[in-house]
């Protein structure tokens, strides 16, 4: 064997041990929205195919919101610890009690 033969040999080598690895991050998309996960109401073929092929998580922890999950994601800590808890730039009422609609403003009831 060659030197030329053994570096390419080598190469090659180190090439096939790398993992293919396909991280997806969609926000609001609950555990159980993919079929693979049981949902019958909506078609997801490209994830169960993923899911069948591939590597599926049955456990895990994730943020509600999308700013501490990917502040979690970008700095590889826990979401609690990067010190976001809601959504960035989320606009809240100053002071604004929770009420109970009127009846104008929900559904009229059926006479």
């Amino acid at each position: 064997m060659t030197r030329r033969q053994f570096g390419l040999f080598a190469l090659a080598q180190r090439q096939a041990k790398r993992p293919n690895i396909l991280f997806v991050l969609a926000d609001d998309y609950g555990w159980n929205a993919p079929g693979c996960y049981g949902n019958k109401d909506a078609a997801t073929p490209a994830i169960d195919k993923l899911a069948k092929e591939g590597m599926r998580f049955l456990t895990a922890y994730a943020e509600p919101q999308c700013s501490p999950t990917r502040a979690a994601l970008f700095s590889g800590q826990y979401g609690a610890r990067t010190g976001l808890f809601k959504v960035i730039h989320e606009v809240e009422p100053a002071n604004s009690m929770m009420t109970i609609p009127e009846a104008n403003v929900a559904m009229q009831p059926y006479t």
